[in-house]
């Protein structure tokens, strides 16, 4: 005879099997995995590398490197394509546009597990960076990317240290050298410059944001003093430069820049 406390303990021992079985199969798979295989990638860079520099790292390659990406799409990427571009398709240009990416996600999955955790998952992975400048509040982060602005000149050790969700570990490194700043300084003075100097120093600095509109924006330094605002009729024409820096001089407040932004980037607009 069955009885309902009999049914329940069968019951209960399913569950029980289930849940070892469970546990068993992925307890194997957490402990068959090998150690990291880390790789260091460089995204960006600051051009010239001369301090202060900005250094941006990650610790997986991007997933358009993928041999099976996707085809471009009336001359675009799928990544850069807008909702305007998915009304003009039919249905079914769509599916094969979300099954193409879909697959290329999970090839890159694979390849990312196999090629750099040493199996598992990204997202159970730790990405441990150091680096190499000590003095400096953001010098270790987690991430499986990340960035650091170095602010002296000198070479640096960037380490990553990877660990994945079986608990092993592995590391690599790589090697920034940061240049000292040549670039020509350039210096705004609203109340005692004068736009006849030539804003090499302090004491011959540039008066009005025209002349410095009117100056050829790449490679240089430009300081406007504290304490000071520079105000304009004119748009305030900060085009798209290389190797620029805005800070400012002086003692005081922030100077404040009044007036109507026309570019559409601000290369490192920060004031220090």
């Amino acid at each position: 005879m069955i009885t309902r406390r009999s049914m329940n303990f069968k019951f209960a021992s399913i569950i029980f099997s289930s849940f070892v079985f469970s546990f068993f199969v992925l307890s194997s798979a957490v402990w068959a995995l090998s150690k990291p295989t880390p790789k260091i990638f460089v995204v960006q860079h600051s051009g010239s590398m001369q301090a202060p520099a900005a250094v941006h790292v990650a610790a997986l390659p991007n997933v358009s490197s993928m041999a099976n990406s996707c085809p471009k799409v009336n001359g675009k990427d799928v990544e850069s394509l807008e909702l305007a571009d998915f009304d003009k398709m039919s249905s079914s240009q769509r599916s094969g546009i979300y099954a193409c990416i879909r697959n290329r996600d999970r090839a890159f999955d694979r390849m990312v597990s196999q090629n750099y955790l040493g199996g598992g998952m990204a997202v159970l992975t730790t990405f441990e960076w150091d680096f190499g400048d000590a003095s400096t509040t953001y010098n270790r982060v987690k991430g499986f990317n990340a960035a650091h602005i170095y602010d002296r000149a000198g070479t640096y050790t960037v380490t990553l240290k990877v660990t994945n969700e079986a608990g092993l570990s592995a590391t690599t490194s790589m090697q920034v050298t940061i240049a000292a700043d040549q670039r020509p300084v350039f210096y705004m003075d609203a109340a005692s410059g004068n736009d006849s100097n030539d804003g090499k120093s302090a004491n011959t600095a540039w008066k009005t944001l025209s002349k410095l509109n009117a100056t050829s924006c790449g490679n240089r330094v430009v300081l406007f003093k504290r304490g000071q605002i520079f105000a304009t009729n004119e748009s305030i024409r900060l085009p798209i430069c290389t190797n620029v820096r805005y800070s400012a001089y002086g003692s005081g407040a922030a100077p404040i820049i009044e007036g109507r932004f026309v570019s559409d980037r601000i290369p490192q607009m920060a004031v220090q």
